[in-house]
């Protein structure tokens, strides 16, 4: 990871899985690391920008808890923003329990993976390659529901997951032209759909952080891979995603 226009730039944004974290090689490569640092040296306020829970970020972000400058986590694309140094939060939206109660209704009517956060656990109604990548990489606590899921969900949530295997990829597909009131729907990846609150996303959880530290996002960079990062890579100054990224991804940013 590198960054050629650091002069220029007070905020930098990047996503966390396939961008700054690789799983495949133990995690974050340590020239990402280096540039993080490199980048805080320079008193560039560093923001880390996830679809993963709030819970799912600590092992990320504790590489960086005794290093000096600024740090922030947009976490479940923009539903939780967070002062790394304060501990401050500074933005917080969930979903409602009515609200994914009737998003898993809908997902199980598909015969697809419904997956949710409830206090320390991350409730399913089944495993595929998304979930098993939470629970194995990131590390999340999963309980599958033997019995009625949607009884199960009793307290409001960051964000939920309808996900799917390959075979189950029509299924998938049609859901995703489903409409939930009040309800951000955002494919992060191939078969694997996020529900959040209205309103939530990276770039608008970027938004709420620049008017917070009055920096133009015109002074924003920002990297990523996903369907996730797309309007987050929209809206920074400059934007850069990985090379295997899809080509919508690839379309959105100013470098590959």
């Amino acid at each position: 990871m590198s960054l050629n226009r650091s002069s220029k730039i007070k905020l930098f944004a990047t996503d966390i899985d396939f961008t700054l974290f690789d799983y495949r090689h133990g995690g974050i490569p340590q020239a990402n690391l280096d540039a993080i640092q490199g980048l805080l040296d320079q008193e560039i306020v560093v923001v880390f920008a996830s679809g993963r829970l709030e819970c799912g970020m600590t092992e990320v972000i504790n590489h960086f808890k005794h290093t000096k400058g600024q740090l922030f986590s947009i976490s479940s694309n923009g539903t939780r923003i967070r002062d790394l140094r304060s501990n401050k939060l500074i933005f917080d939206a969930s979903l409602s329990i009515d609200q994914t109660r009737n998003i898993a209704r809908k997902a199980l009517d598909f015969g697809l993976h419904f997956s949710i956060p409830q206090e320390e656990i991350v409730l399913c109604n089944g495993f595929d390659d998304g979930i098993n990548y939470d629970r194995d990489v990131v590390g999340l606590t999963f309980k599958q529901v033997e019995g009625n899921l949607i009884d199960a969900i009793v307290t409001d949530a960051e964000k939920c997951s309808v996900t799917a295997e390959e075979h189950q990829r029509e299924s998938f597909l049609t859901f995703g032209t489903e409409v939930f009131p009040s309800v951000e729907m955002i494919r992060s990846h191939d078969l694997f759909f996020d529900l959040m609150a209205e309103g939530c996303s990276k770039s608008n959880a970027l938004r709420r952080i620049c008017e917070h530290l009055n920096i133009d996002p015109q002074q924003v960079a920002a990297i990523g891979d996903g369907g996730n990062d797309i309007d987050m890579l929209r809206f920074a100054g400059f934007s850069a995603c990985v090379a295997n990224a899809n080509d919508d991804v690839k379309d959105s940013a100013d470098v590959c």
